[in-house]
C-alpha cells in the first residue's frame, strides 16, 4: 500500500501513487491499477506502482510492463537529452556573446 512505500518514493510520484491506491481500494479488489513515471530528460529511474490486485492475480505483469515502457520510451529520452544539450550550447553561445559585448563596452568607457 501507499503507506509502506511512501518514504522510498519521490514526492510527486507519492501523490500519484496515493491516488492510485485510493482508486484500487474497492470491494473485492475490483480494480487493477498501475502507475509509471520516468524522467523525460534521461536522468533518473523508471518508477512504478501496481495495486495489490495486480500483484495477486498477475505477479509477473508489472516487471513485463516496466520493460515494455522503458524500451519504448528510451529512444524518446535520448532525443530529449540531445535537444536539451543543443539548448544549453545555444545558451552558452549567447552568454559568451553577451560577455564579449560587455567587455568591449567596458573598454570603451575606460578609454574615455
Amino acid at each position: 500500500t501507499y503507506a509502506k512505500i511512501k518514504k522510498h518514493r519521490h514526492e510527486r510520484f507519492n501523490a500519484f501513487v496515493q491516488k492510485g491506491d485510493a482508486l484500487a481500494q474497492g470491494e473485492n479488489d475490483e480494480l487493477w491499477a498501475f502507475a509509471f513515471a520516468i524522467p523525460k530528460t534521461g536522468a533518473g529511474e523508471l518508477r512504478q506502482w501496481s495495486s495489490p490486485a495486480v500483484l495477486a492475480d498477475a505477479p509477473a505483469l508489472p516487471a513485463h510492463l516496466r520493460k515494455v515502457i522503458f524500451d519504448f520510451l528510451n529512444p524518446h529520452r535520448a532525443q530529449a537529452v540531445k535537444e536539451r544539450t543543443q539548448r544549453e550550447e545555444a545558451w552558452q553561445d549567447q552568454l559568451q556573446t553577451a560577455k564579449a559585448q560587455t567587455s568591449a563596452t567596458d573598454q570603451r568607457f575606460a578609454a574615455l
